[in-house]
């Protein structure tokens, strides 16, 4: 008798719009359909608000993507209705093991997935019985870590100057945790006479329109560009000198990876354990951010050196521990 293959939903965004989670689940499902047997595997991909078409395929395994404490405990008890195995990525390095939703779901999960070592320890702190794995957000089968198929439009590529190093700041939308913003647009802005005495010129990458441009440039030093469209990253990455994350938390930033893929350097706050190859500064000192950006606009002819990425194997071996052993 031929042996169904398994199925799995993969539950969250895809782009557009790009964001971090958005381009994990899209480069997992890339990886995915690229290297798992068709024979063995199905996996497919659904929103939220898509449960019930989800629920109707039956899937074997349910991973779910989810942010906030009481979606995960509500999903996990849905998928377990289902009778399906459920396993859940954490993005961020907070994971709050008193929060209800949250013990809910390591309670009735087989599995979490976790990107940084931060939320890998909370998680071990609440004494319950779960398989923890580290798996890197991009993988070295998936597409996302190849050259950019499209080219940044014209109108954007004639704004960006060529006379000056360009560095790039990203946020996905505008929010803050524990009191603090959590791209650091504010923090680079009060800092834009000292980057522009290094000759950088700033971009601030903004697909949700979330900052005020004057907002951005308060001192009007007037090295900034403010661009509100949602590019291709990789695409973007071609006409900037440094790649920068000064992020107030963080998960395992897939833009990091991206930029060393490129061969940028990359400077980041150390509020997380960051992948090798990039420079760090103390979070929230700017003396010391002036300091490594001019250790990392040094580095003009950097070597290409890929990020040290899992193989989607890895992922597929943890999908295989749970369904041998669910929650």
């Amino acid at each position: 008798m031929t042996k169904k293959p398994l199925k799995v939903a993969v539950v969250g965004p895809t782009p557009p719009p790009s964001g971090g989670v958005a381009s994990y689940i899209k480069g997992l499902m890339q990886a995915c359909r690229l290297i798992s047997p068709v024979d063995e595997w199905r996996f497919r991909n659904y929103t939220w608000y898509k449960l019930v078409e989800l629920a109707l395929w039956q899937p074997d395994i349910i991973h779910y993507n989810f942010s906030r404490s009481y979606k995960r405990g509500i999903s996990t008890v849905l998928g377990r209705l289902m009778r399906s195995a459920v396993v859940h990525t954490i993005h961020g390095d907070q994971f709050d093991v008193t929060k209800f939703g949250n013990r809910i779901a390591l309670r009735f999960s087989s599995g979490v997935i976790v990107l940084n070592d931060s939320a890998f320890s909370s998680i071990l702190s609440a004494d319950i019985s779960i398989r923890v794995e580290k798996i890197s957000p991009m993988f070295s089968e998936s597409q996302c870590v190849r050259s950019p198929s499209v080219k940044l439009p014209m109108k954007i590529a004639q704004l960006i100057p060529l006379n000056r190093k360009c560095m790039l700041v990203y946020a996905r939308s505008r929010g803050a945790i524990r009191g603090q913003e959590i791209y650091g647009f504010e923090f680079i802005a009060g800092l834009l006479p000292s980057i522009s005495n290094l000759g950088f010129h700033v971009l601030y990458l903004d697909p949700s329109n979330a900052y005020n441009s004057l907002a951005l440039d308060p001192q009007g030093v007037g090295n900034t560009l403010h661009i509100v469209e949602d590019l291709d990253f990789r695409a973007l990455l071609e006409y900037v000198s440094v790649y920068v994350r000064p992020t107030a938390s963080d998960g395992n930033s897939i833009a990091i990876l991206e930029a060393l893929d490129a061969g940028l350097p990359v400077l980041c706050s150390d509020v997380v354990d960051r992948p090798s190859g990039t420079i760090t500064y103390k979070y929230g000192c700017r003396s010391d951010f002036i300091s490594q950006l001019k250790m990392a606009a040094n580095q003009k002819d950097s070597i290409k050196r890929p990020p040290q990425l899992d193989s989607i194997s890895k992922y597929i071996e943890f999908l295989e521990r749970a369904i041998d052993e669910p929650g």
